[in-house]
């Protein structure tokens, strides 16, 4: 899936547009610009001579586009085309099909390539994205075997990307109130709009506890998804342990690799909802714990779903 190559690799460097006035351009950058896109945005063919290498993620601008400009914490729709970059092979396109990306720009699920290309971009802009692909030199050896105009780097993944839209998430879930369960805790508001936990007394029980305090309107949140959410989490006894709420974008992830009590508690859940969740340890992160969280916490989260794909 694309979303796993967007988000694989670190640091880059970021090819612009192909200038003759860039001397210093180093070989990555040189490969990206040489790649010529055909056909515009409909049926695109990328020309390029390969094996095409790169040793890091390298960028390249084909247009910058005229809608409005990418956000940190938007949901991006756009197509891919992927090319094999040794071979020239198309391996799968979402050009000229209902079913495109899509992708909430946040360091959880894009790396810093890939942030920095969005956030410059705007809507109806082209882009390549050309990364190494995990192949050794030894799965893709080079036909010339003396080894003469061997292209550096390693065997890579061409990515032609075009933007069809960017949409702001909306700020808090939205909906019906549903009924405050009085078996857990409460969540009160501060001025500046920050949940605070109000913890009871007495011990936590040994089970999941779920309530949705905002019943949205969306679509039901399925298995493999991944969200975009604000959240709060608190120890049982109302230490904040970690928070997205407010200004902040939503951070997204991927309900695969939650721990099991989000997945419990939020599948089936419809976007728009407000969910209060209690997870045991054996639901959390049990007896090893988590940066800041002891061993055998049972966690109480407030949970805003703004978005699922």
């Amino acid at each position: 899936m694309l979303a796993l190559a967007l988000s694989a690799l670190g640091c880059s460097s970021t090819a612009g547009e192909p200038s003759a006035s860039t001397p210093t351009a180093d070989p990555d950058e040189l490969a990206v610009a040489a790649i010529t896109w055909q056909g515009g945005v409909e049926e695109p063919k990328l020309e390029m001579a390969t094996p095409l290498r790169v040793t890091e993620p390298t960028i390249g601008l084909i247009e910058r586009g005229s809608g409005d400009r990418i956000t940190m914490g938007q949901l991006v729709t756009f197509d891919s085309l992927v090319v094999d970059g040794e071979t020239g092979e198309v391996e799968s396109s979402t050009f000229g099909t209902e079913t495109p990306e899509r992708l909430i720009i946040s360091p959880n699920t894009a790396n810093v390539t890939m942030l920095t290309a969005m956030q410059s971009a705007s809507v109806g802009a082209r882009f390549l994205y050309v990364i190494p692909d995990g192949r050794t030199l030894e799965d893709a050896p080079i036909e010339d075997a003396t080894g003469e105009n061997a292209p550096v780097g390693q065997p890579s993944k061409v990515i032609g990307i075009s933007i069809r839209s960017a949409e702001s998430l909306p700020a808090e879930a939205a909906g019906k109130a549903g009924k405050p369960d009085p078996a857990l805790p409460t969540v009160e508001f501060a001025a500046d709009g920050t949940p605070e936990l109000k913890p009871m007394k007495g011990e936590p029980g040994s089970d999941l506890a779920v309530a949705a305090l905002i019943e949205g309107t969306g679509p039901a949140v399925t298995e493999g998804q991944t969200l975009g959410v604000k959240y709060g989490m608190w120890l049982w006894d109302g230490t904040p342990v970690g928070t997205a709420w407010g200004d902040l974008p939503a951070v997204a992830f991927n309900l695969d690799e939650a721990i099991s009590g989000w997945r419990k508690a939020i599948v089936g859940k419809k976007v728009g909802s407000r969910i209060l969740m209690v997870l045991p340890p054996a639901l959390a992160y049990g007896g090893a714990g988590q940066d800041g969280i002891p061993p055998d916490s049972t966690l109480v989260v407030l949970v805003d779903i703004l978005a699922a794909y």
